[in-house]
Formats: C-alpha cells, structure tokens, sequence
C-alpha cells in the first residue's frame, strides 16, 4: 500500500480502533459479545449516547468480523439508534466507515432479546429497570 492510499485509508477510520479502549462486556449472543465503553456514555436528558463494539463470530459474507459504533439509545422510548460506525475485517484490518451524525440519527425499536436487554439496562441504569 501507498503512503498516499494508506494516509486516506487512515483518514476513513472515524472512530478509535476496538483495540485501543477499555471495553466492558455486556452481552453474549449467538452472532458474537457486545462491549461498550463505560467512559463514553453521555446522558442529555432521555437519550445516553456511548461507544459500542460488537465482535461477530462469522463476516455474514460481507467480510465484517468487528464493527465499532457510536450510538444512541433512547431510554424513554426504548429506542436505538446509530450516529457512526467503523468496521474491521479478519486479523483487524480496517474496511469502512459510515456517519450519520447526531441531527440524522434515526431511532427504531430496540431489539428483543436478552443482549439487547442487557444493553439497555447497563447504558440506561435505572432507567432501563422495567
């Protein structure tokens, strides 16, 4: 790879490498864990944003195996969106980012299931408590 084509490569990359955080595990699903970054989770009323890593255990034919993301989740509603993301592939190379940005976050359901749930209650704390 070129310096040029490496400095662009390097200038995608949005987020900080999954490496390079101190991520907490809290959830365990069949596709892979789920981590966060305790450092990062930010309240502005019902909304918490944070970082999350999501570690795949098969690239579901896209050839993604870690994907990195900054998130929202909606603690009120129930809601999760996405504002930003990186994804790596096999061994940690980097692939591809994607942002939306805060003002375009589109917030859907949250998923069910018990690594959604935990997610929620770990990111919304006593407001996750149903």
């Amino acid at each position: 790879m070129t310096i040029p084509l490496l400095a662009a490569a390097l200038a995608a990359q949005i987020l900080p490498a999954p490496g390079n955080l101190p991520w907490e595990r809290v959830a365990d699903e069949s596709g892979g864990p789920s981590f966060i970054d305790p450092r990062s989770l930010a309240r502005d009323g019902d909304v918490v944003r944070f970082l999350n890593r999501t570690d795949r255990v098969r690239d579901n034919g896209d050839g993604v195996r870690v994907i990195v993301a900054r998130m929202a989740i909606d603690c009120r509603r129930r809601m999760v969106g996405f504002a930003e993301g990186d994804t790596y592939g096999e061994g940690g190379g980097f692939l591809r980012s994607a942002r939306f940005g805060p003002e375009r976050i589109a917030f859907q359901p949250l998923p069910v299931g018990p690594g959604p749930d935990r997610v929620f209650r770990r990111v919304c704390g006593e407001a996750g408590r149903r």
